[in-house]
């Protein structure tokens, strides 16, 4: 009986293990090869899954390529955010892989589009330095 729970420590302590070290990968990665971008938020639904209580669909454009991404939230995102245009972190080479998105900090209306390449983390830091994301979301 004990060896059992002992195996069921030991595989969730390698699990948690694992979710710290993928966690600081992808800020890593980011801080390596980050660039920002506009992603506009296109739906919002709700999810059922465990850990997640919405969904949150947005699109952005990168090398003149629409793309499209979701994020899994816990928290409650008003429906009033659909529309709304964020600056969108994510790493060139590992697009799906690890992003971020701040949706506290919706990009100016002076802003019409990023450039096909996207700004560089420096741009980011001296033009919008209180929209830089803290925490990748992958």
């Amino acid at each position: 009986m004990k060896k059992k729970y002992l195996s069921i420590f030991i595989f969730f302590g390698l699990l948690v293990g694992y979710g710290i070290y993928y966690q600081q990968k992808s800020i890593n990665i980011l801080q390596k090869y980050g660039k920002y971008t506009i992603a506009t938020i296109e739906r919002i639904e709700p999810s059922s899954g465990r850990g997640c209580s919405y969904k949150v669909y947005v699109s952005f454009s990168y090398m003149n390529r629409k793309q499209e991404a979701f994020y899994c939230i816990t928290f409650k995102l008003d429906k009033s955010y659909i529309g709304r245009r964020l600056f969108y972190e994510f790493a060139p080479n590992y697009i799906g892989r690890t992003s971020s998105i701040n949706y506290d900090c919706s990009v100016p209306d002076s802003i019409q589009d990023a450039p096909s390449e996207g700004w560089s983390v420096e741009w980011m830091s001296t033009h919008f330095p209180t929209c830089m994301n803290p925490t990748p979301y992958p």
